[in-house]
């Protein structure tokens, strides 16, 4: 729940404090100025900067295999190699005072984010948090980046270093930006793990029980203290989490969210195990109409389109516990560490393609071509290249003739958008088809989606969260394992997560172990055919008449029709537009503010 806002070569006092002010939220100040670098750091607890005569150095986040105190003395001995060393979720910067030349390093889990632009007047170098306060710097024309539309449309998100604000960058998870008063900019991309090779021999099960076990206790360890309190899904990750809390501390607070008047949630599974563990457990309500007015507020936070109306429901979740709790701990990261319920699909898909892929060459050619004629693209996929043959990374909301459909401007569609982003993730890991899609995932969807949205929405309420399951040594470890370790075969299914279901097997009913995967979309697309329609006229209106030189309005209403009539279930893609056009008006009304 920390934060910085800083200006290379700075010019005017009065608007780096207006910068400051945009992130008060984000705890008491610290200011560190120099002739050409000033920069803040916020913090809720202790403000975590250096000086020395050589350099000045700030971090933003925590560290798990140091103390902050040793940051100093490590740049001196390791310099831009200090990640060879230091382990933890974090932004750290740098400052070299001699030759006036400022480090950016965010670290691979991707938990806190950092922006920059160049200043519109001066085209000095500010970075900073969040996006929105780089959006009221002097002269900003607050442009929307539309070649960006497509990836937004088919993925929910943006991948960095691109945003949806032209000028405004990101810094990607794992990199390493230079900046100098001449302003040359270098990067350095870290970010790999070390992944099973194609052929790695399989470990035996009990060794894997064993080691995973061991990692996710010591990394609950290094996360928690006896004042934690648990996000609880009654979920295998967080369920896991909560046995090994409760097995070093008291059993924590539990917390689990429902949306009042569905029946599909969470908080009978979260009960149950929360009670089976002798853990207090608190359900937090959250009504519709709450949700609803949430949205608005949650994207002026977090300074882009949601990418689910479930991010409102997080914000409602995080300011009833502002003032109650500062560190929530997150079972986040486990499905794309160790594989969810979809992966048991996709196990069962690649498994079709091998054995394909077995066959002599030409019946395995006719095949292929049949597969191509009916339309069957799995099929037409390889074995070895599966994920990126079938771009699978994320969601698939818009695909490319859905955006010729709705896209009034032909030249937005770009169709081979998912390709273009998914293909260098690909590229970076040479495993098994499972391995390589979890790769992706942790670069995709887990950095840019999930914990982005937590990060900004919990720091505003003066909430920290940690992941016990994107800790550097159980990631290492379970990148190291072969996919068929992770989604292992059991007769004749495909159980995804295997060594975390085989570790709390002692602990939770089979019922638990084996529960269905809900979310809070599912309830929420059928809430805009009942009680939500009328929500859903207005904006499907407003997008209409407001973003008609962007989606063509009959394509708009016949997704609204279609969705409310029961004809075909359209709610994901009409919640991308309803949130997107919420964004694209706060951006042109200059309402991106807290």
């Amino acid at each position: 729940m920390s934060g910085i806002v800083g200006c290379l070569k700075p010019t005017s006092l009065s608007e780096f404090e207006l910068l400051s002010t945009q992130i008060r939220h984000r705890g008491t100040p610290e200011r560190a100025q120099f002739d050409s670098m000033w920069l803040e750091l916020r913090s809720h607890t202790e403000i975590q900067s250096y000086n020395s005569a050589e350099i000045w150095l700030g971090l933003i986040g925590d560290l798990y295999s140091h103390q902050s105190k040793d940051l100093i003395s490590l740049w001196n001995k390791h310099g831009t190699q200090i990640f060879s060393t230091i382990e933890g979720s974090f932004v750290l910067i740098v400052w070299e005072k001699k030759e006036q030349l400022l480090h950016l390093f965010r670290s691979k889990e991707g938990v806190h984010s950092l922006y920059w632009t160049n200043h519109p007047k001066d085209q000095s170098f500010v970075f900073c948090s969040e996006i929105p306060p780089l959006l009221k710097l002097a002269g900003s024309k607050k442009e929307v980046d539309y070649q960006q539309l497509a990836e937004l449309l088919s993925f929910r998100y943006i991948h960095a270093p691109r945003t949806l604000v032209k000028g405004i960058n990101q810094i990607p998870a794992g990199e390493h930006l230079s900046i100098g008063i001449n302003h040359k900019k270098v990067h350095q991309q870290w970010f790999f793990n070390e992944w099973a090779t194609p052929t790695a021999p399989t470990p035996e099960d009990q060794v894997v029980l064993d080691q995973i076990s061991a990692k996710l206790r010591r990394s609950v360890e290094r996360r928690s203290t006896s004042k934690v309190a648990l996000l609880l899904s009654g979920g295998l990750d967080s369920s896991a989490i909560l046995h090994q809390i409760s097995t070093i501390f008291a059993p924590p607070q539990c917390y689990t969210v429902v949306l009042e008047g569905f029946k599909s949630n969470e908080a009978p599974f979260a009960a149950r195990v929360a009670k089976m563990m002798g853990a207090p457990h608190e359900i937090i309500s959250v009504s519709p109409q709450d949700l609803i007015d949430a949205i608005p507020k949650a994207t002026r936070i977090v300074g882009a389109p949601l990418s689910t109306p479930a991010a409102a429901v997080q914000y409602l979740l995080f300011k009833q516990l502002h003032n109650r709790e500062q560190v929530l701990i997150s079972g986040d990261g486990g499905d794309e560490l160790l594989g969810g319920r979809s992966m048991s699909t996709l196990a069962r898909r690649i498994q079709q393609v091998k054995r394909l892929d077995h066959l002599p060459h030409l019946p395995k050619i006719a095949v292929k071509k049949l597969a191509r004629q009916l339309n069957r693209p799995d099929l037409t996929a390889s074995y070895e290249h599966f994920g990126r043959d079938r771009s699978i990374g994320a969601s698939r909301i818009f695909l490319a003739p859905d955006r010729v459909d709705i896209l009034t401007d032909p030249g937005l569609v770009r169709p081979g958008i998912r390709k273009t982003i998914l293909s260098p993730f690909y590229q970076e890991v040479d495993s098994d088809p499972i391995n390589e899609i979890l790769h992706v995932w942790q670069r995709g969807w887990l950095i840019e989606d999930s914990l982005m949205r937590s990060e900004k929405l919990s720091a505003h309420c003066g909430i920290s969260i940690r992941y016990p399951m994107l800790d550097h040594d159980l990631v290492r470890y379970c990148a190291s394992l072969p996919g068929n370790v992770k989604v292992k075969k059991v007769k004749m299914e495909y159980i995804a997560k295997w060594p975390l279901r085989e570790m709390m097997r002692p602990y939770l009913s089979h019922r638990l172990l084996h529960r269905p995967k809900r979310t809070l979309l599912q309830p929420l697309d059928q809430w805009l055919c009942g009680v939500g329609a009328q929500f859903l006229h207005k904006r499907t209106d407003e997008i209409c008449e407001d973003l008609s030189h962007i989606f063509l309005p009959r394509m708009v209403q016949k997704l609204k029709e279609e969705h409310v009539n029961g004809k075909r279930n359209h709610g994901m893609r009409l919640w991308s537009l309803i949130l997107f056009s919420i964004w694209w008006k706060q951006l042109k009304e200059d309402s991106l503010e807290f």
